[in-house]
């Protein structure tokens, strides 16, 4: 079995490029310089380049020194080897490495089957524009409130006294805040989170991550720059936060999703593309699907 694997994956390999040619076709000249010889079968600089081709860009980037591309010899010179005694071994005539050759050679002609069909589908920027006024409002960029903060806590097995008197220092600050004192100096100065309260109580763009979750509710409520909170209590925290710059939600413009929409367009296209050319096929071929074989309906005709 694992000679048959073996075999088969040799010559999906030749299929994809990586067959060496016989001598007598090579000379050094149209076909390429001849890098190695393997038997009765040669390796050219323009079969070695052509597998990289094959290869994505990153892949690619590794035989692109003189120690990469000797690395890659190797490797063809390898299959070429492997492929020359399972062939004397008579491996090639296997029913089951044949079927699979025969797997790789349907699916190579596929994908250039779709490369054919493909080609001519194209996005136009009316196509593009007109897909932008379809989406109407669905991409968007989400409102953001920078904010600042007041943070007022006690220990979890305070007392009540020294709960309600946490509360009403915060209520007074708040008073203080609303009468339009100077919001980050009440922070400097009354605030328990020191890393915000150095920075005047400013903590960025209000996130679930910096804030919990009725402090950020809270935040978000907050529509214009200046604007300030109720007092917003947790389990064992009271917050008092100020807008410092609200930026409303906006739709996206079309400059900045040109190329999604592009992509999104061209993708359908091809795939009505497809549909299309598979519908043509069936118009061309007789398609016959047994469903009573597979534990389904009676036999059927694929519609056309």
């Amino acid at each position: 079995m694992r000679e048959r694997a073996c075999a088969a994956l040799v010559c999906a390999a030749a299929l994809a490029g990586g067959c060496a040619a016989p001598p007598a076709a090579v000379t050094g000249g149209a076909e390429g310089e001849v890098l190695a010889r393997v038997g009765d079968r040669v390796i050219t600089d323009r079969m070695l380049e052509a597998r990289v081709r094959t290869m994505p860009p990153r892949a690619a980037l590794r035989f692109a020194t003189p120690q990469g591309r000797r690395q890659l010899l190797d490797s063809m010179i390898e299959v070429q080897l492997v492929s020359i005694e399972a062939e004397r071994q008579g491996l090639g005539e296997d029913p089951e490495v044949l079927a699979q050759i025969e797997e790789v050679r349907r699916r190579l002609l596929g994908e250039r089957m779709r490369r054919r069909v493909f080609e001519g589908v194209t996005v136009s920027p009316e196509e593009v524009e007109a897909e932008y006024e379809a989406q109407g409002g669905r991409h968007t960029t989400p409102a953001q409130v920078r904010v600042r903060q007041i943070l007022f806590s006690w220990d979890e097995d305070a007392p009540p006294d020294r709960i309600e008197e946490v509360e009403r220092e915060a209520a007074a600050v708040l008073e203080r805040a609303r009468r339009g004192e100077d919001f980050a100096a009440l922070a400097e100065r009354h605030s328990l989170h020191a890393e915000s309260a150095a920075k005047g109580g400013d903590i960025g763009v209000a996130t679930r991550a910096n804030l919990p979750a009725e402090a950020y509710a809270a935040a978000m409520r907050l529509e214009r720059k200046g604007e300030v909170s109720d007092l917003v209590r947790g389990e064992t925290e009271i917050r008092i936060l100020m807008a410092e710059e609200v930026v409303p939600e906006r739709r996206k413009s079309l400059e900045e999703m040109r190329q999604w929409l592009e992509r999104l367009v061209l993708n359908r296209k091809q795939r009505e593309a497809w549909l299309g050319h598979i519908g043509e096929l069936k118009e061309r071929y007789d398609v016959e699907v047994y469903e009573d074989r597979i534990g389904g309906r009676p036999a059927r005709r694929e519609e056309r």
